[in-house]
This record gives C-alpha cells, structure tokens and sequence, in this order.
C-alpha cells in the first residue's frame, strides 16, 4: 500500500426481488431467542473493518451440505412477522460433527459457545478476512 489509494461510492440499483417466508413455531413460554452478551459480542464482530486484505481468489463454500436457508428469507416467529428481519445469510444443512471450512484466509476474531451463554448462535466462529468481509459460522455442533 503506497497511501495513494482512492476510495470510491458506486450505487447498485437492484431489480425486483420476492423472498421467502418462513414459520418458526417456538414452544409455549419460549420467545426469548438468544442472550444480550451473546447479541452484543456477535455486533460487536461485525463491526469489524480491518484494513487489511488477508484472502486471494474466490471464496470456497463452506459446508458441501445442501442450503436450506437461503439470504433474504422473512421469518415469521409464533406467527409474528419478525420486524426489519430478513435472514442474513445462507445456512447449510448438513450431518451432524461434518467439518465446515473457511471461505477464505483470515483470522480467527470470535469464538462463541454454547456453554458460555451463546443460545441462539450456538457454537459460533467468527473469521476475519480482511477489508469488512467477514464470514460467521453458527450452530456448530463443536469446536476443535
């Protein structure tokens, strides 16, 4: 990096879309989904814009498991659309203990567990790659 670098706003007009919606029932007297810690440190990793570019070439998938929640989808919980929610991400579904890998070179920024108070995430990582791309790996059976 030489410091001569120029930063530019290009807008990206997007056509028409429709997304899917999706029902989750929870169990009577469980609408608590998730722990403030656990939602404080998660944006927290978010956030994070380091200026570094740690990753080169195309991002890899990181689970061979099929995707059963796709971006964008509108979840509706005990009947309620959730407001401003739309799913943020792609989930895979795949065998339990089956190894996810790393989109992209980066490092390692959080580490969430179950057992620490991360109910709603599960056993999360969370990778930085540099640059504000970031991946966030949740609902992990373990952590090795």
């Amino acid at each position: 990096m030489s410091g001569t670098e120029e930063t530019y706003r290009v807008t990206v007009n997007l056509g028409d879309r429709t997304f899917r919606t999706q029902q989750i029932w929870l169990p009577p007297g469980d609408s608590d989904l998730g722990t403030d810690a656990e939602f404080d440190r998660v944006a927290e990793f978010k956030r994070l814009v380091t200026p570094e570019r740690h990753w080169s070439g195309p991002m890899l998938r990181p689970s061979q498991g099929y995707v059963s929640t796709e971006y964008g989808v509108q979840r509706y919980y005990n009947g309620v659309f959730a407001e401003d929610y739309y799913h943020r991400g792609v989930d895979y579904a795949a065998a339990t203990g089956t190894p996810v890998v790393s989109p992209a070179d980066g490092y390692v920024r959080l580490v969430g567990k179950e057992a620490n108070g991360f109910e709603l995430h599960g056993n999360t990582i969370g990778l930085d790659h540099g640059q504000g791309v970031l991946s966030i790996m949740i609902h992990l059976s373990r952590i090795d």
